[in-house]
């Protein structure tokens, strides 16, 4: 129990080990220690590769530092695998600090883009909503009580659409939602689901000009599963709004989710902030939200 305890990472490591599963895994896993410790190797010793697998040649780089760490990384666009052909790779560090990784694999290079966040007073993405603390639970055995992580853009992974962008899930501000997102806003999307706070949201890095842009949103963001859909997650969602300037049209398409029941379907706005940057200090752009009208009743999906 003591060895996952240490770090910032430790209640999500102790919580399920201890609670739901009662405390088992500890006995199976000090008992698996012990025998390593003692020299015990396993059971079946793995053949050599035979035939054409010795062929196979892997590569690897290392391309973070020894304090942190990659959650995701991406290299293309899953129903588009032909984008960003021999391109650069780039690693979502989510927790671990806000410099994101970029591996050119022609060239065996790493570059880092430090992500910004909008808002000036964004804490840091530690503590209750989130699964990291701001301090070492107990101390490292390599690190000590030192606190390593330490980001506020949480960029938990990342999307490439067909145009070669690239979508972040990533938070862009602090948690409290704007007024249009919560209880009695007019937003058609919130009269159906208001949502008062948020821990991620969305920015897009366009990789030939490392453009940053702001797309902020009123539901959360886990992961992007695809520009299309990414401002759906459970529920209705309510996409986001801009604060000032000109509107950047085309960065997302109105969603519509169909309901599996008799009714019209839950409609989600999708027109969102564009608040372009290449750093921090750069001018923002914005968009207005628009609404989406219901559809007519549909019969029951089969």
């Amino acid at each position: 129990m003591r060895r996952v305890q240490s770090g910032q990472a430790a209640p999500l490591m102790v919580n399920p080990l201890a609670g739901e599963l009662g405390g088992v895994p500890f006995r199976y896993f000090g008992d698996w220690t012990d025998r390593i410790a003692k020299g015990e190797l396993p059971h079946s010793k793995p053949p050599r590769p035979q035939g054409a697998e010795r062929n196979v040649v892997v590569t690897s780089w290392e391309w973070a530092d020894s304090k942190t760490y990659l959650h995701d990384l991406i290299a293309s666009d899953r129903r588009h695998p032909t984008v960003n052909a021999n391109g650069p790779l780039f690693g979502s560090p989510e927790y671990a600090t806000d410099l994101l990784p970029i591996l050119d694999p022609k060239t065996h290079t790493v570059s880092v883009f430090k992500a910004p966040v909008r808002d000036e007073d964004t804490p840091e993405a530690l503590g209750p909503g989130h699964a990291a603390i701001e301090k070492p639970l107990q101390p490292s055995p390599y690190w000590g009580e030192e606190k390593l992580w330490n980001s506020k853009v949480n960029n938990h992974n990342a999307m490439f659409d067909k145009k070669g962008r690239v979508w972040l899930a990533a938070a862009i501000r602090g948690p409290n939602n704007p007024d249009f997102c919560k209880q009695g806003s007019s937003h058609p999307s919130a009269k159906l689901f208001p949502i008062e706070k948020n821990v991620r949201q969305l920015a897009i890095l366009e990789p030939k000009t490392m453009k940053y842009s702001f797309v902020d949103t009123c539901s959360g963001r886990t992961t992007c599963s695809s520009v299309t859909i990414a401002t759906t997650r459970s529920g209705p969602a309510v996409a986001g709004r801009s604060q000032a300037g000109s509107t950047a049209s085309g960065l997302m398409k109105p969603v519509t989710r169909r309901r599996r029941k008799a009714g019209p379907p839950l409609c989600s706005t999708a027109t969102v902030t564009a608040n372009a940057t290449t750093t921090p200090s750069r001018a923002s752009r914005s968009t207005r939200p628009r609404t989406c009208a219901s559809r007519p009743a549909r019969a029951p999906m089969r």
